[in-house]
C-alpha cells in the first residue's frame, strides 16, 4: 500500500517536471488524490495520533493557502494540482472527510448527505463550473483571493445542484451521467 502510494507520488512529481502527453500528465497528476481516499479508508490510526495528524494537516493547509495568496502571479488558477498547491489540496482531502464525519447529524449534515447520491455529477460538473465562474468573477473585477474562493465555492455548489436537478428531471441529462442505466450492456452480453 505504501509502495503504491510512493509510486503515485513519484508519478505526480514526474508530471510536474517532464512534458508528457496530456492524458498521461493528468492521470499522473490526479491519481494521488484518488489514492488518498483509499489510504484514509484502510489505514487505522490511534486516537492520540489522529489529533496530532489533524493539527498537522490544518497547519499545512492554512500555511498553503497563505503561501498561495502571497505568491503573486496567477494564484487564483487553482483547478490544476501543481507542485505549488500540492500540499494544500492533498491535506484538504482528509480534513474535509474528517470534518464531515464529525458533523452533528442535524439539518446541516442532512443537507449535504442527501446529495451524496449525486456525487459523481457534482464531481464532474464542479471543475468546469469553477473555471468559468472564476473567469467571470475576475472579469467583473473581483480579485480578493478569499472573496473569490468563497464566491466560487458557493456559486459552483448551486450550479452543480442545478445540473443534478436537470439529471433528475430529464432523461437526456441523466443519460450523460449514468449511461449504463439506459444502455443495458448486461442483457446484451448474456444473449
Amino acid at each position: 500500500m505504501y509502495v503504491q502510494g510512493g509510486i503515485y507520488l513519484f508519478l505526480f512529481f514526474i508530471s510536474q517536471f517532464v512534458t508528457l502527453p496530456y492524458y498521461l500528465a493528468q492521470t499522473f497528476t490526479w491519481t494521488i488524490c484518488f489514492y488518498m481516499g483509499y489510504l484514509i479508508k484502510n489505514i487505522k490510526i490511534e486516537n492520540k495520533s489522529k489529533q496530532i495528524l489533524l493539527i498537522t494537516f490544518v497547519i499545512i493547509f492554512f500555511v498553503g493557502i497563505v503561501q498561495q495568496y502571497f505568491a503573486g502571479g496567477n494564484w487564483y488558477r487553482t483547478n490544476l494540482l501543481t507542485k505549488s498547491n500540492f500540499l494544500t489540496k492533498l491535506t484538504s482531502i482528509p480534513l474535509i472527510l474528517y470534518l464531515f464525519s464529525r458533523f452533528p447529524q442535524n439539518k446541516f449534515f442532512e443537507y449535504f448527505e442527501k446529495y451524496g447520491k449525486y456525487s459523481l455529477i457534482i464531481y464532474l460538473v464542479h471543475a468546469p463550473s469553477t473555471s468559468i465562474i472564476r473567469v467571470i468573477l475576475i472579469k467583473l473585477g473581483i480579485s480578493n483571493y478569499f472573496l473569490l474562493i468563497f464566491l466560487i465555492t458557493v456559486i459552483t455548489w448551486y450550479v452543480c445542484l442545478f445540473v443534478c436537478l436537470l439529471a433528475k428531471k430529464f432523461a437526456i441529462f441523466d443519460f450523460l451521467f449514468s449511461p449504463y442505466k439506459y444502455l443495458n450492456f448486461h442483457q446484451r452480453s448474456s444473449n
